[in-house]
This record gives structure tokens, C-alpha cells and sequence, in this order.
């Protein structure tokens, strides 16, 4: 059997801060949820909320571009370094299994990687937010048909 532990299973909350370090807390079961008794409302907030979230997935696939770069630099930085180092300790010839395995043990290219491995995780959970937005959309639809169709059927046998 697999035992698989993870951090945290409230996946429910997100919290935000925009660049004046305000921050904006949501509940995705309500950012997510749809009022069946007000459906003009829903359809009107579905497109806004589908921006919105778009918008801060965007931002973020920009932030995590930015620090993969970021780990890319200090990678290049630290080849150099490496191997004049593997040399002065012994290895004539270093290889770059040897470099890398070097690189990877320096705590300025552990940081620049964490950070691209926090934002790889921040784009995940975006998008899994915006594929919810999307099926939100869908349900709407379908809730807002089957609507119609229960009105029309209302209206048929008040004929009868």
C-alpha cells in the first residue's frame, strides 16, 4: 500500500497580495460555488471571475519564467567555479556530472531552484483553478437550460 503524505489538504483557501502588499484572501468552495436562485448574477460574475484568475495564472507563469532564469544564471555563474575548485582539490579533469553534482550543492543554486519549484507549484494550483472557472462555465449553462426547460414545463401544465 502507498502511504502518501502530503502538507496541507486545505486546498480550499488562497490568499493573494497584490504589489502594495495588500492582501486577498478566497474561498474557492464559495469563489466556485453557483446560486441556482440568482443565475443572472452568476452569469454575470462567471467572466469576471474567469479574468481575474486568468490574470493572477499569468502573472504568476511570469514570475516562475523569471526565476527559472534566475536558476539558469546561477547555474552558468557557478560552472566556472566548479570546476577550478573539483581542480584544486584533485580532479585534473573534471567531468560535468562532477560540475553539476557541484552546483547542486551550492545554497545560491538550492535558493534559485526552490523558488522556481514554489512557483511551478503556484502555476499547478492556478490552473487547476481556472480548469474549475471552465467547468463552472459548463455547469452554469447546463443549470441555466435545465432552468428553462422546468419554467417551460411549469407554463404546459398550467395550460392544461
Amino acid at each position: 500500500m502507498l502511504d502518501l503524505k502530503v502538507g496541507s489538504m486545505d486546498f480550499e483557501l488562497v490568499r493573494i497580495s497584490d504589489a502594495n502588499g495588500e492582501f486577498y484572501d478566497y474561498n474557492l468552495k464559495e469563489e466556485l460555488s453557483i446560486n441556482e436562485h440568482d443565475l443572472h448574477n452568476e452569469f454575470g460574475q462567471q467572466p469576471v471571475k474567469y479574468v481575474y484568475w486568468s490574470s493572477v495564472l499569468e502573472q504568476v507563469r511570469g514570475y516562475l519564467e523569471s526565476a527559472t532564469l534566475n536558476e539558469e544564471i546561477v547555474r552558468a555563474n557557478m560552472y566556472e567555479p566548479a570546476r577550478l575548485d573539483l581542480m584544486t582539490k584533485g580532479t585534473p579533469k573534471p567531468t560535468k556530472d562532477q560540475i553539476e553534482a557541484w552546483i547542486i550543492n551550492q545554497e545560491d543554486w538550492v535558493k534559485a531552484k526552490n523558488e522556481v519549484i514554489i512557483y511551478t507549484k503556484f502555476v499547478k494550483q492556478l490552473q487547476y483553478i481556472v480548469k474549475a472557472l471552465e467547468q463552472r462555465k459548463d455547469m452554469l449553462i447546463q443549470i441555466g437550460a435545465d432552468s428553462r426547460k422546468d419554467k417551460e414545463y411549469e407554463n404546459h401544465l398550467r395550460q392544461l
